[in-house]
This record gives C-alpha cells, structure tokens and sequence, in this order.
C-alpha cells in the first residue's frame, strides 16, 4: 500500500477538553499527530452529557452518553456499550469510509467490532489491562464474577484483533505471557506528546525560594499514592521551604476505605496549608503547576508506559519514578530522572531528600530528561509509527473488507 493519507477511526474513554486518564491523552495526542500529517481522524468516546459532535481542530470527535442494560450490567458489564460503539462505527463508516480502527484494550470495548464479519482491519492499543489493576488494587482477593467478565472482553478482543500495539517491550513480554500472544503480532510504539508546551521554565519567587513538589494522577493504590503521603511528614519536618501539590480524581484506596485527602487531612492535621490537594484540574490550569513545579513525582506500582512522566520531562522536570512496568524504559536512572523501588517509603523519601538538597541535580535532571523526551517521545513520531503500523494492518487484512 502506498503512502497515501488514511481514514482513521479512534475509540477513546475520553476526548480532550474532558478528562480521558491515560487512555484519552494518547487519544488526543495521537489524533492530533494523525492529522497534522495529513490523514482523516474520526474519535469516538464517552460522554456524561448529552450525544455531540465536534471539532477540535480538524479531528471529529462524536461523543456519546454510556449505553448499558442496568439489570445485566452486574453480572456482564461494558457489553452494552461495546455493541453500541460496533454499531456506531458501521454508521459512520457509510459516510467517512475508514481505512483501519483502532481500540483501547480497556474493558474489552472493542469485543463486538472485532467478532464481525465484515469488518475493516483493528489494531488494539494495550493499556494497562484490568487484570492488572485488579491484581495491584485487590490483591489476592477473589475476582467478582463481573471482574471476570471484563478481563474476558479484554482478551479476547486482543486474541481477535488484527494487529496489537504495545507502548514498552516489558509491557509486551507481559501481556504476551498472559494471553499467549503471537510474537509477530505485537509492535512495540512509544508513545508521544507535543513539544511545544508554553511556560517551560520554573518562574522563580526570589523571595520565597519554595520548592514545589508535583504529582498528577489518580490518588489509588496503583499510582503509590498512599506511599508518598507517608513520606511527606518527614519531609515537611525536616524541610521548611518546600510545598506539595496533588492533581487528579481520588479513589478510596486509603486506610479504612477513606479518601487519600481525607486519610491525610485527619491523619496529618499539623501538615495543613503545606500539601495541596487539588482533584482534577483544566489542562490549561495543569500547565500552571507544571511550570511552577521544581520535583515531579509519582511512584507507581505498574505502568505499561507512563505518559505522565513523559509530560513532566517535556517540561524540563526533575522527575521521580519507580523501577515497575514499562517506567524504566522511559526513565533513565540517574541520567534523565531518578528511579526507585515501588512501594518503598524509604526509596522515595531518599530520592525527593536528594532532589530538595541538591538544586543543580535537579536542573540537570530536567535538562536531559527534556531532550530525550523531545527527541524520542514526540507526537510526530508517534504519529508516522501508527500510521506505517496501520497501513501494514490494512495491507495484511484486505480480506476482511469483503
């Protein structure tokens, strides 16, 4: 096939301006990329509200309120919705012709599109999967039977799907092993995001010489939140000129089933007015605290990439992760960032200690980590990999156009 543009469908859990996680970033960034290279990108994602359509920029983006069945949604959840979006993108493929459609493996959405028979080529995207987070949230705890039921949808989506794509080689060699995968089946695509972020630079207060801690993710077990809030105390004590500030949606995974806000709030009262929870924020208002930020952390248990350390490098940060999932493969210790042990409250605590004493490690940290992430974590970069992995997809499944 030759170079010529595509008509891409992408299925998302969200869309930019709305918070997607993970899983909508990519979208956005990847949809964005597509079409800044020329080729024809149609979203399809969820909603709250009402069924729209719009445009941001030249992406389409159709966004739809979830559909399910309240009494089976228990026992089979996301079946509902993955024969709605089949549904859908039948629809649309009547006006718009797609060329390729690609899936999240999350909650197996795109289970009913894959089992058609008359289908165009999917490529699937592996994500962190929901066995996964299960495993990470619930430990050795018996799965629901509703649990069962997604982790199935997800499987067999990526068993059925043309082409997979895996963002690092150790999320590859995992999700390979679970699913009993064909090596040829699996492209390793880092992902990317854009370079020309406004506001890089630190702007300094020279009269209060804070240094800011970030992190930006969802408060849960999986991130290793509750590990850093243990460290904060001693960090508080032993440093009077440093704040904290903590982004993103919060889950009941502290002690006693409590909020992490709430859990440190009650727990940690003398640390008030010092560690700044902020829920989720506009990107426009998270672009603010990137730049504010000195020390970018978030200490995760797994992540199959972890585009949210990619976005601080970006920045130029000093950042923090943990030697799990495919982090490594995106952090080099002691070269671009600093890597600990996950779940280590002694690890973390050294590496912030580190980071707050030594201000010229910090703004050499940040300079790497923006040029590697720049030279290999870009969205153009991105964008040309997909686009050469699709047209391979469409090239090897012109049979499924009938």
């Amino acid at each position: 096939m030759d170079k010529q543009s595509l008509t891409i469908c992408l299925i998302s859990t969200g869309f930019y301006p709305h918070d997607g996680g993970g899983i909508g970033t990519y979208s956005y960034n990847l949809a964005q990329g597509l079409s800044a290279q020329g080729h024809k990108v149609i979203v399809i994602t969820q909603t709250k509200e009402e069924d729209t359509v719009d445009q941001i920029g030249a992406v389409t983006v159709y966004r739809f309120k979830s559909r399910y069945y309240p009494q089976l949604e228990k026992l089979i959840p996301g079946l509902a919705w993955s024969r709605f979006v089949a549904r859908q993108i039948d629809e649309l493929n009547q006006k718009y012709h797609f060329d390729v459609i690609e899936f999240p493996n999350w909650e197996g959405v795109g289970y009913c599109y894959v089992n058609k028979k008359n289908r165009k080529p999917v490529v699937i995207r592996l994500h962190t999967p929901y066995f996964e987070t299960l495993a990470i949230d619930q430990g050795n705890h018996r799965m629901k039977l509703s649990d069962r039921f997604i982790c199935w949808l997800e499987k067999q989506s990526c068993l059925k799907s043309d082409r997979l794509v895996s963002s690092t080689e150790c999320h590859k060699t995992m999700m390979k092993e679970q699913y009993h995968l064909d090596e040829k089946k699996v492209t390793i695509l880092p992902l990317g995001i854009g370079t020309n972020s406004k506001n890089v630079g630190r702007i300094e207060d020279k009269s209060e010489k804070i240094i800011k801690i970030l992190y930006v993710s969802r408060l849960e077990h999986r991130k290793g939140t509750m590990v850093l809030l243990q460290c904060i105390p001693e960090l508080l004590a032993k440093h009077a000129n440093i704040d904290f500030v903590i982004i993103g949606k919060d889950r009941p995974h502290a002690p006693d089933g409590r909020y992490h806000k709430e859990y440190f709030e009650q727990t940690y009262a003398h640390c008030k007015g010092k560690v700044l929870f902020l829920g989720y924020v506009s990107n426009e208002e998270l672009e603010q605290y990137y730049t504010q930020a000195d020390i970018f952390v978030v200490p995760s248990l797994y992540e199959s990439f972890g585009l949210i350390y990619v976005e601080a490098m970006m920045k130029g940060k000093a950042v923090i992760g943990t030697k799990a999932g495919g982090i490594p493969e995106v952090i080099k210790d002691g070269e671009t960032g600093i890597l600990v042990q996950p779940e280590s409250v002694e690890d973390l605590y050294r590496a912030v200690e580190l980071l707050i004493a030594h201000e010229d490690l910090r703004q050499n940290l940040g300079r790497l980590a923006k040029v590697h992430a720049e030279k290999e974590f870009n969205t153009p970069l991105m964008a040309q990999r997909s686009a050469e992995h699709y047209r391979q997809a469409i090239k090897e499944c012109r049979f499924h156009e009938g």
